[in-house]
């Protein structure tokens, strides 16, 4: 089980799957895997409810005190890659007529970050009502991919199964699960029963239902309709790296130190106020009864024999705060992200910063493939769609994919530089590396006319003038 534990669950099948009962023991066996739960973990330590620590339960019956603090950790490295990758928009050219159908920047935008809480995120392009198409992220929660049997590239189908609320024979709400089976063609649906087996869903007026409908027309009338599907199954993964992992598997046990760390020095402070105290003859069982009474009376009675006695202790604070930075760095340093309370110095050069932020770099760049992956085998959906609607195709072989990357410089220095070199190279090249600068060509234009001894307000109200003078 341990070696399976970082790679993502993948059936492989030889005979398309249309039996019920196959389905329901795929669902069985992918909600318990260890993907799922590696994905459910993510999420969860993303909004700071880190399992380790949050199912942690109370020592004993002494601890008044029981801190679970979690640390958000992931947030901020999950954050970090998604706005230093993707932060500026992804520039896609030579594809005019795809890129006024969808926002292809939202879409991955979104992805991405559940990919990188999950170890992958699925779009789904589909054709709505109204003959449009359209992106649905899906959760990888929700999807069991099944690839062919000799190379384990192609998907061959999809099983989609996700949770819904309904009322049993006796008005209770349950939940059981809707199962869609998506194929190159079709997607057939299918419901859970009360005895947990599924079976075709009625409810669904054409079942199985192509995903292209092709009509016949005469005038107005319809004279024939004719399913056709996409050719592939329209599930497009973007995986978080190679391996298949979320971003939480390399920290997790890192993390979960820190804050159990973190939570028994709260803990110790709250409960001990550094101080133990030395009980003589009294048994186990008025342990309790005893801190009531000394809480509530601030008093103490001994028996003839008894006593009681202090001892202060030091808190370990210098040890704790040591192994507390030494796992902070460990958690960035594993999780190849920048810790950034090292580049908060103003005076930090920018050969530093970018040494910092290196092995970012190395984690955006595997990223990234995946992620130009996902928007080529997106384009080709789209384009499908306009061969099918009677649409002008895009020649995709054209495409230019360019990322910009968000990296935090040294404003200063960056200026210095940009005026020491200047003479030396183009001035569109200065100006594409200047930091004040956000539209290069306009910058130039600007010059031009500064050069020429007018200023752009000069030239706008000579061409209003202009315009007023032409127009009699």
């Amino acid at each position: 089980m341990l070696n399976n534990y970082f790679k993502y669950n993948q059936i492989t099948t030889e005979k398309p799957i249309s039996n019920e009962e196959v389905i329901k023991e795929e669902i069985k066996e992918d909600v318990t895997s260890n993907t799922k739960q590696s994905a459910y973990n993510g999420i969860m330590y993303y909004r700071s409810l880190n399992t380790k620590i949050k199912s942690r339960e109370k020592e004993n019956f002494l601890s008044t005190f029981e801190h679970k603090i979690a640390n958000g950790f992931l947030k901020k490295i999950i954050d970090q890659k998604v706005n230093y990758l993707l932060g500026k928009k992804i520039v896609i050219e030579n594809i005019e007529k795809i890129n006024q159908t969808i926002n292809i920047n939202k879409i991955i935008r979104k992805a991405a970050k559940e990919s990188c809480k999950k170890g992958v995120e699925w779009l789904h392009p589909y054709i709505n009502n109204s003959g449009e198409f359209k992106i649905s992220n899906i959760s990888g929660l929700e999807c069991i991919p099944i690839y062919d049997t000799e190379y384990q590239e192609e998907l061959i189908q999809m099983i989609r199964y996700y949770k819904i609320t309904v009322l049993d024979n006796k008005n209770k709400k349950v939940s059981r699960y809707k199962v869609e089976l998506y194929d190159k063609d079709k997607v057939t649906y299918y419901m859970q029963d009360a005895e947990g087996n599924y079976y075709l869903d009625t409810s669904i007026e054409i079942n199985p239902l192509y995903y292209i409908s092709i009509s016949t027309k005469l005038g107005k009338k319809v004279l024939g309709s004719k399913g056709n599907g996409w050719g592939k199954v329209p599930f497009i993964p973007l995986w978080n790296n190679d391996d298949k992992t979320n971003d939480l598997e390399p920290i997790k046990e890192h993390i979960d130190l820190y804050d159990i760390v973190e939570s028994d020095f709260a803990n110790n402070l709250d409960q001990l106020q550094d101080v133990l105290l030395v009980l003589k003859n009294r048994s186990p069982g008025e342990y309790e009864k005893f801190l009531k009474n000394l809480k509530k009376y601030k008093i103490v009675e001994v028996d003839e024999d008894g006593d009681l006695k202090s001892l202060s202790i030091d808190v370990p604070v210098v040890a704790r705060k040591e192994l507390l930075s030494i796992l902070r760095d460990n958690i960035f340093e594993f999780g190849q992200a920048v810790d950034t309370r090292r580049v908060a110095d103003g005076n930090t050069t920018n050969v530093v910063i970018k040494s910092r932020y290196s092995d970012l770099d190395l984690k955006c760049d595997d990223f990234q493939f995946m992620i130009e992956d996902s928007i080529y085998n997106l384009l080709w959906f789209v384009n499908k769609y306009f061969e099918v609607t009677g649409k002008p195709t895009e020649n995709l072989e054209n495409v230019e994919i360019t990322f910009n990357r968000n990296i935090i410089f040294n404003e200063s220095e960056k200026v210095k530089n940009f005026v020491d070199q200047g003479g030396r190279i183009s001035n569109k090249t200065l100006l594409s590396n200047h930091p004040n600068v956000d539209n290069v060509n306009e910058e130039l234009e600007e010059l031009e006319i500064e050069e020429q001894g007018f200023s752009s307000e000069e030239t706008d109200n000579n061409n209003n003038n202009n315009d007023v003078i032409d127009n009699g």
